[in-house]
């Protein structure tokens, strides 16, 4: 089972311009459509010669072409300028972008992009589907679920809290132990996020939210009734109590193919070493045969200690130079060991998003203290990834006329 990464057909887009960004928005979102969704969410008065269009256009331009550096409303501001029949103050502009209405037009934007996005699937996305249904998985698509976090002021903190670990406890001013030594404290920190679900089917986001990086990130992953879905998550993911996630995929009908860990406190019902049936390890704890044939494929029935039963899939990690293990609901007899672990490789699609949003598209926006410029920057952001994904799409012949 082969499968390229979509991401690489965007270096096409991989730098944007006002000119690239008009193209695919007269195609799925014409300028009067903007100014449309501008009045809806009171971000443009009628009266005004503030151009909505072009600042769309010079936002998301300037965070498609970033590269690794820092960006400024400045540059903004000075884009805007340049393509915009009326000029506007910085102070203005400022203002403009820091405002809820501003966040609920991004919003609004982001949200028409989205869904052309997931009305796009080139022949690979197919392929995969149609791959899976020959084994007998009849998904609807797979799923690749993965979060990041960066830190933003720390006057945020209170609705965004951090738990930076390496920032380090300062003396309070004033302040003493019995003894007389000085208390330390350590500041508040603020990170806040993105959620992604990233659909393999159309090589785009399929969900995404907004958090700190205190949030479970078991509670984003979308589990709908009557859906039939593939997913792919890290070991922080992995909930195998009554009622939890594992259990809640499973029982909705879905599939799931998580990263397990060493430490891992459950039984062996039935074994395999490469294809042979074993009983070495009947009633086992399998971390107790992390060193057992260490290079060889384990494929197991495990137990954990609420009852709760899955496949466990014991290989050597070449890269770790370990053993590494995988979760799967996946029965043997539809999908050998061997193509599960390349189905898990998939998974890699999302750091490679992951990066492609950080590096490309200014994922981490500006330094401010202001929460709705914080807003704002993200929604560009991940307009901007979206643009290239429509406009790699046109170019590509990808898209159907929609």
């Amino acid at each position: 089972m082969h499968y390229h990464i979509f991401v690489k057909t965007n270096s096409i887009a991989k730098y944007l311009t006002t000119k690239n960004i008009q193209k695919v928005f007269n195609k799925f979102l014409p300028c009067q459509h903007l100014g449309r969704k501008a009045r809806e969410t009171a971000f443009k008065q009628r009266a005004c010669n503030f151009e909505v269009t072009t600042f769309v256009y010079s936002l998301i331009a300037e965070c498609g072409s970033f590269n690794n550096g820092d960006i400024h409303i400045e540059d903004v501001h000075r884009l805007y300028n340049q393509e915009a029949r009326h000029s506007i103050e910085s102070k203005p502009f400022y203002e403009k972008m820091d405002s809820p209405e501003c966040v609920n037009f991004m919003q609004s934007v982001t949200k028409i992009l989205h869904e052309k996005c997931m009305l796009t699937a080139d022949h690979r996305g197919k392929q995969l589907i149609k791959a899976l249904h020959d084994c007998g998985l009849e998904v609807e698509d797979v799923e690749a679920t993965d979060g990041t976090y960066w830190v933003i002021d720390n006057s945020l903190a209170e609705k965004y809290p951090g738990k930076r670990n390496a920032i380090k406890a300062k003396p309070v001013d004033g302040l003493y132990d019995p003894e007389g030594n000085p208390i330390y404290e350590k500041e508040n920190c603020a990170m806040i996020g993105l959620q992604n679900t990233y659909s393999l089917k159309t090589g785009c986001i399929k969900y995404s939210y907004v958090g700190s990086s205190t949030v479970s990130e078991r509670d984003y992953v979308q589990v709908k009734e009557g859906e039939c879905i593939l997913h792919l998550m890290d070991d922080g993911y992995i909930d195998t109590k009554q009622d939890g996630l594992l259990e809640k995929i499973d029982s909705n009908g879905s599939y799931y193919i998580v990263q397990g860990r060493g430490n891992h406190a459950c039984k062996v019902i039935s074994a395999k070493i490469d294809g042979r049936i074993t009983n070495l390890m009947n009633g086992e704890k399998i971390s107790e045969f992390k060193y057992f044939e260490k290079k060889s494929i384990v494929d197991a029935q495990v137990e954990f200690a609420n009852g709760f039963r899955c496949r466990l899939i014991r290989f050597w990690n070449k890269k770790d130079k370990w053993v590494s293990y995988l979760l799967t609901n996946i029965s043997a007899n539809k999908i050998k060991a061997a193509k599960i672990l390349n189905l898990f490789r998939l998974r890699w699609q999302c750091e490679i998003n992951w990066k492609f949003l950080k590096s490309g598209n200014a994922l981490r926006g500006v330094k401010t203290c202001k929460e709705t410029i914080v807003m704002v920057m993200m929604l560009a952001s991940v307009c901007a990834y979206m643009v290239k994904h429509l406009l790699t799409a046109l170019l590509s012949h990808f898209l159907p006329d929609i």
